[in-house]
């Protein structure tokens, strides 16, 4: 694959080609991606973008073969998105005071009541410990658990059912393109995030990812918090950190603290020795980029890691 960026505005993604095929992309006044475009056997496809609620994506619409021709999306009062929509095809979410998925819903009748609770999480930080299926009845003590077991970063490599059998496996390379799927994905993929087949994008909160684009589709909230390219996803290195809402990169690898550990004495972070990997990195692996503050020193030895994020 092949890229072609204009760095004259913002660094934003102009063109790529992939495996021949040559797609360009515009962007409306805001900074958000408005179109994709592309020529496919000397037939031209095109896909839009509408937006509302400021940086919220309400709708999307292709004739790109294999992909939906209208999607819908609708999000609530403190803007996370509760409602995707093809057809009378409606799926729910509600969320808890936080930004964690709690239960999904699936409704197939055009009104606008909300039915078919299918679905809940056991939500785990930013991505989840387990996702349970409802089955006919509709009783949660009934459901059937899927148990996830993920990476460094929080995304969702197995799925296990009650008898500890996989029954789904997800394998992404860096920027989270799918290069292998079986059995059903789980909601929390991609760095606990879920994917949209409709629109080949990860949703997070504050915005939309696209790994093909391997960048975000509109600019960073925060602006210049992640440098000077507010599109770029985790300053370019996603085997180290991750951005659990879609505003700044978090989290380094999982041996963050022994990595801060390990170095050169005088800084707070980084001390001349170190037993092991700390406690709380071994709880919040993703927390931060500063983890450590290593205490207890004893001939040279740390002895004592505490967790404090700088």
């Amino acid at each position: 694959m092949s890229l072609s960026s204009n760095q004259k505005i913002n660094d934003r993604l102009a063109a790529m080609t992939t495996s021949g095929v040559t797609s360009s992309f515009s962007y409306d006044p805001w900074g958000r991606l408005a179109s994709r475009s592309a020529t496919i056997g000397g037939q031209n496809y095109t896909a839009t973008y509408t937006y509302r609620f400021g940086d919220k994506l309400q709708r999307i619409d292709s004739n790109f073969p294999g992909e939906t021709p209208v999607v819908l999306y609708n999000y609530d009062g403190l803007g996370k998105r509760c409602l995707k929509a093809i057809g009378n095809d409606t799926t729910y979410w509600r969320w808890d005071a936080g930004y964690s998925v709690l239960a999904q819903y699936q409704d197939t009748t055009p009104d606008w009541g909300i039915s078919g609770f299918d679905r809940f999480f056991v939500p785990f930080g930013h991505t989840a410990l387990a996702e349970a299926d409802l089955d006919a009845t509709g009783v949660p003590a009934n459901a059937a658990y899927t148990y996830l077991a993920h990476d460094h970063l929080g995304t969702s490599y197995y799925g296990f059912n009650q008898s500890k059998t996989v029954v789904s496996q997800n394998i992404h390379l860096p920027f989270g393109q799918r290069s292998y799927v079986s059995g059903n994905s789980p909601y929390h993929e991609f760095t606990g995030k879920p994917w949209d087949a409709e629109s080949q994008m990860y949703y997070f909160p504050y915005r939309y990812y696209s790994p093909n684009m391997n960048r975000w589709t509109s600019p960073d909230p925060s602006e210049l918090v992640d440098g000077p390219n507010v599109y770029a996803y985790v300053g370019g290195n996603p085997l180290s950190f991750m951005d659990s809402l879609g505003l700044r990169k978090t989290g380094e690898s999982f041996n963050c603290c022994m990595n801060r550990c390990v170095g050169v004495a005088g800084d707070w972070r980084i001390v001349t020795a170190c037993t092991g990997v700390c406690f709380a990195c071994l709880v919040f692996p993703f927390a931060c980029p500063a983890c450590l503050l290593c205490t207890g020193m004893s001939g040279g030895v740390i002895i004592t890691c505490l967790w404090a994020c700088a």
